[in-house]
């Protein structure tokens, strides 16, 4: 993430929490914590059919497993605007 600008971190926050600060606590100060997670596609889809969803209540991002071949965050880059609302 420190090659996001501070627009597109401010995006990714809101996609991941459903606000655009965090508290005063930053990363740490968020409760419940942030949870990442592999999730496995259903068969008949592929994992190339999915993107990553949200549960923002719980600060819980999922993501599937083609996106654990590489980093997230380079996802990200190639995917711009993905996580825009």
């Amino acid at each position: 993430m420190e090659s996001f600008s501070s627009a597109d971190r401010t995006k990714f926050l809101n996609f991941v929490t459903g606000s655009t600060r965090l508290p005063v606590l930053g990363w740490k100060g968020l409760v419940p914590p942030m949870t990442v997670v592999r999730k496995d596609n259903e068969p008949p889809y592929k994992p190339e059919d999915y993107l990553p969803t949200v549960s923002t209540c719980f600060h819980y991002l999922k993501v599937f497993s083609k996106y654990f071949q590489f980093s997230f965050f380079s996802f990200l880059k190639l995917q711009p605007g993905v996580f825009c609302l």
